[in-house]
């Protein structure tokens, strides 16, 4: 293995998004790399191997990034699983009685 210690530690805020059942890396081994960056964030999510694309991860994912401009929270977002989920539009409502059309 090559010596990658001239990089470490990684002083850019890093977000690591680590799958509860992932079977290709383990939570150890994705914590070592946690543990080499000096502004690191974890966030866990119920699957496996994979980016969450559930409502509240997007959002998530949204904020946190958008976080990052002059002046913003610079990553101090809530996470996920408190984050309020964006309502979807609403279908439009018909009055009872309403003959369908």
């Amino acid at each position: 293995m090559p010596d990658l210690t001239r990089w470490f530690p990684i002083e850019t805020p890093t977000l690591h998004i680590i799958g509860k059942v992932d079977v290709i890396i383990s939570t150890e081994r994705s914590l070592a790399l946690v543990d080499k960056c000096d502004d690191a964030r974890v966030e866990y999510h119920d699957g496996g191997h994979f980016v969450p694309s559930k409502g509240a991860f997007r959002n998530f994912f949204r904020d946190y990034i958008g976080s990052f401009v002059d002046g913003g929270l610079q990553g101090d977002v809530p996470p996920p699983s408190s984050a309020p989920a964006t309502p979807a539009p609403s279908a439009p409502q018909t009055r009872e009685g309403s003959p369908d059309k």
